[in-house]
């Protein structure tokens, strides 16, 4: 991933990811529309997880907020620190996917 690769996914795309959802929110599973939907990158982008539709989810602010500091622990900015467990499952995930 070059760092001039786009950071999110489109407007459209976004839409139907939350569709996908049947639109809710992929971590409490509450009702979420695009416009309180925020996109969440499973592997980071600052890891090199890319903008597609296979890393993202939809969540909700909040939500995403607890996804965030989850995924940076205590040692964010630690080069090849990747914070909690569920982090390490999905880029693992990912890695074999890819």
């Amino acid at each position: 991933m070059g760092w001039n690769e786009r950071r999110n996914l489109s407007r459209k795309e976004r839409g139907e990811k939350l569709d996908e959802q049947g639109g809710r929110c992929s971590v409490c599973g509450g009702s979420l529309d695009m416009d309180h939907a925020e996109c969440h990158h499973e592997v980071p982008y600052s890891e090199g997880g890319p903008s597609t539709k296979f890393n993202t989810s939809m969540v909700h602010g909040d939500c995403h907020d607890d996804l965030t500091d989850e995924q940076r622990g205590d040692d964010f900015g630690r080069k090849g620190h990747f914070g909690a467990d569920r982090e390490k499952k999905l880029r693992k995930s990912f890695d074999d996917f890819y």
